[in-house]
């Protein structure tokens, strides 16, 4: 079924089918309502030669906007007066839709069928006149006064001294290093570094690895001494010397 729009011309065309028949033939068309099967129009067919018949017709009025059905029948004749139907070739029917075929085009009020290039073309040249934003080049961090503070840190750290763990018998427990402060400014350069984005920071982490070790170390030889101080106090309260007991019995003997 083919879709046409009111007052469209309907090319109509007719081929005899057998090739070999060299006979003079007439054909007619009848265009009707598809629902009312009322004749609309009649159309006789031009001879293009070679059996093939070509001719055109008005599509009727769509009168309720929601298309009409019609029927255009081509008939075969063996006289000009269209009154001898040919018994050789039957009748051949196409079904039409009229109906108005809405058309959308760019800026509105009707204009041609949607086109896709122009389209494209109106789209490259509304991007082109969108004003253009430099993304501005970033400015490399400077990471040098970073390193410089964790090596200052891990300086200082190294400088922290525990004494070595007195001998026995001679035992004051040692007191314990405060690294307190030191912890506090790793912490901050945690916080700093952490907020550095798109940096390479594999110096820095380098640096915060050796400092945290070093103050690991400290802690752990902090633990170790006060281990040694327990086992040291348990042992020389085992091996103190106790008084003998005094024998009074013999003062009271004769």
């Amino acid at each position: 079924m083919f879709q046409i729009e009111p007052k469209e011309s309907i090319p109509i065309t007719r081929q005899i089918e057998d090739p070999a028949d060299t006979n003079t033939y007439y054909v007619r068309a009848y265009v009707r309502d598809a629902k009312t099967d009322e004749l609309l129009d009649t159309v006789d067919l031009t001879d293009k030669t070679d059996q093939r018949f070509r001719g055109t017709v008005e599509a009727p009025h769509d009168p309720t906007g929601n298309g009409r059905y019609i029927t255009i029948t081509t008939k075969v004749f063996t006289d000009a007066g269209y009154t001898t139907e040919s018994g050789l070739y039957g009748r051949v029917e196409q079904a039409f839709l009229v109906q108005t075929r809405y058309k959308f085009g760019i800026g509105g009020g009707g204009g041609a069928d949607v086109s896709y290039e122009r389209i494209r073309k109106v789209v490259q040249e509304e991007l082109g006149k969108l004003p253009k934003t430099e993304i501005p080049k970033q400015k490399e961090t400077d990471l040098k006064p970073v390193l410089k503070a964790i090596d200052g840190v891990k300086r200082i750290v190294e400088l922290f001294e525990i004494p070595e763990f007195p001998k026995f018998p001679d035992i004051p427990k040692p007191e314990k290093t405060d690294l307190s402060p030191v912890i506090s400014v790793i912490n901050s350069l945690k916080t700093e570094v952490s907020k550095l984005k798109d940096t390479d920071l594999s110096d820095v982490e380098d640096k915060l690895s050796g400092l945290m070790k070093a103050v690991e170390d400290l802690l752990n030889k902090d633990f170790k001494q006060d281990i040694i101080f327990k086992l040291v106090t348990e042992k020389q309260q085992e091996e103190k010397p106790t008084a003998e007991p005094i024998n009074f019995k013999k003062y009271f003997q004769k």
